[in-house]
């Protein structure tokens, strides 16, 4: 009988480590790690957050979104649009049960596209995460740069005006609401 339960205990132990080298470090750990961390630390917390099973479909698509971003600080913008996409792709409409990340994947897949010099698509995503959200100032003040950028004043002006008119929102509203202020400011003289 003592055999027995030793026996019992040690393949217990041994499937309990077994499993747990599989499953990795647990979610909530990478979930600090993925959205408070940067660089390399985050992407791959991130990665095993969108690989792991226990990862409900909002943790993949915050995920995603977050690892898209680290991806874009690294200017590897494709990779960053890859991962706004898939971000997108899990909830295209933005449904507020699953969180900001997608809301927020068509922005920064906006800044991608500015930063590959894609104007058109990048318009495109700040429009669609303006028809989610309408009052998200930073995709009204990016897409007002844009139209500035392509000469288009009077829509440059109404983007701004729209920013102002919302209230400083998501981590990038404050620096929306006084660039749109400022782009007012100079586009007087013109």
């Amino acid at each position: 009988m003592v055999r027995a339960t030793l026996a019992l205990s040690i393949i217990g132990a041994v499937v309990f480590t077994a499993i747990s080298g599989i499953l990795g470090p647990a979610v909530a750990e990478d979930s600090d790690s993925c959205f408070r961390d940067s660089s390399d630390v985050a992407i791959a917390a991130c990665g095993r957050i969108i690989d792991s099973r226990k990862s409900t479909r909002a943790n993949r698509i915050e995920a995603y979104a977050s690892r898209g971003q680290e991806w874009y600080v690294k200017h590897d913008y494709d990779k960053a649009i890859a991962d706004f996409d898939r971000a997108i792709d899990l909830n295209p409409k933005g449904l507020a049960e699953y969180g900001t990340g997608a809301i927020l994947a068509y922005g920064n897949r906006g800044n991608a596209y500015n930063e590959k010099g894609d104007a058109k698509r990048a318009i495109e995503n700040y429009t669609r995460a303006i028809a989610i959200d309408p009052k998200y100032t930073a995709s009204y003040t990016s897409r007002g740069l844009q139209y500035e950028k392509l000469g288009d004043l009077e829509k440059a002006r109404a983007d701004f005006n729209a920013a102002l008119g919302s209230p400083a929102k998501y981590q990038d509203g404050q620096w929306a609401l006084d660039k749109a202020r400022e782009r007012l400011e100079a586009l007087k003289a013109k």
